[in-house]
């Protein structure tokens, strides 16, 4: 079983992901998808469960008929919802199952997935 208190250290040690802690259940990194684009992914603790958020735009930039016809949700293995005004990419796994050292790499993953999303609906990074 892990802690969002490990899982939160390991990602302040991290090389490949630049780590901000922003309080006691919130944290982010800034993860480097390509030479010149990153994504930032915010990790929250909800108790029992650990929340991947990566932002790839605000709700009123998305084309849902675009969206939903693309190819690229077929491929997709995260989830995709809102965080108030902002459409956000995410992942939830439970706390008594997750691997601590398995984190990076399900983090990685979804800033490569949030940045690819970013790139198909706003054409560009996101601000």
């Amino acid at each position: 079983m892990a802690t969002y208190a490990e899982v939160r250290d390991m990602l302040s040690k991290s090389k490949e992901m630049n780590f901000a802690y922003v309080n006691e259940t919130l944290c982010k990194v800034e993860f480097k998808v390509s030479p010149d684009r990153t994504q930032v992914v915010y990790i929250i603790d909800n108790g029992e469960n650990i929340t991947f958020n990566s932002v790839v735009c605000e709700l009123s930039q998305v084309n849902l008929d675009a969206l939903f016809a693309s190819t690229l949700l077929n491929k997709m293995i995260h989830g995709v919802g809102p965080i108030g005004k902002l459409l956000a990419v995410k992942h939830v796994a439970l706390l008594k199952t997750l691997q601590v050292e398995e984190t990076a790499d399900a983090i990685s993953a979804l800033a490569v997935f949030g940045d690819t999303l970013e790139k198909a609906i706003v054409g560009g990074d996101f601000n």
